[in-house]
């Protein structure tokens, strides 16, 4: 079982997916809620160019935002 935080290029949709959580050898977790498999996803360090998730877009910028001091 692996831990991190990583982005896969899935070749099923076609579309960028921020994984994170542990995932295991036979199932990528995607934070928006799509289980990949590794096959058919290519894991990097940093966003790789093409289209995002819509709901893992979300999940990244509200966990990187600013907080406001209001």
């Amino acid at each position: 079982m692996r831990c991190s935080v990583q982005w896969a290029l899935s070749s099923l949709d076609c579309e960028v997916h921020l994984l994170g959580g542990c995932h295991t050898q036979d199932a990528l977790q995607a934070r928006c809620g799509e289980v990949l498999p590794p096959l058919a996803a290519i894991q990097h360090d940093q966003p790789p160019p093409g289209p995002p998730c819509e709901r893992c877009s979300l999940v990244f910028l509200s966990e990187f935002r600013v907080p406001s001091y209001e």
